[in-house]
């Protein structure tokens, strides 16, 4: 398993952790104590998703994460996308589930819905021309 989702979507479905990359390290390293060699420790999973790969209705490729037994926000999805614009390419994400976290009025449901945003715009930026 590996944090933060690092593993390529598949038609099949692959096993992603989907913590943000920061609460998944620190989540890691709490488990382990600060005495203990850290390249020791396996790689958990705190919120577990199978993420696909597929095709809307129009052909355009889509992610799409599904959260698995003991994922803090399951049952859920989250779709992603690419769309572009006259302006340029834009990280879709929709999604929904019935995690208790993430419920109106929760404190905890505004950051949890923008966490991913700052991905996105890192994934735009290593896609625009000239930034590789």
């Amino acid at each position: 398993m590996s944090g933060a989702g690092k593993r390529a979507a598949t038609p099949q479905g692959t096993l992603n952790e989907a913590s943000p990359p920061g609460a998944y390290n620190a989540l890691q390293a709490a488990m382990g104590g600060d005495s203990v060699d850290q390249s020791s420790i396996p790689e958990l999973s705190f919120n577990p998703v199978k993420s696909y790969l597929v095709r809307d209705q129009n052909g355009l490729l889509m992610a799409v994460n599904i959260t698995q037994p003991g994922h803090r926000l399951d049952p859920g999805i989250v779709v992603r996308y690419v769309t572009e614009s006259p302006s340029g390419a834009t990280i879709q994400n929709e999604g929904s589930g019935l995690g208790w976290l993430q419920q109106p009025g929760m404190l905890t449901a505004g950051p949890i819905s923008r966490v991913w945003q700052g991905q996105a715009q890192e994934i735009m930026g290593k896609m625009r021309p000239g930034s590789r």
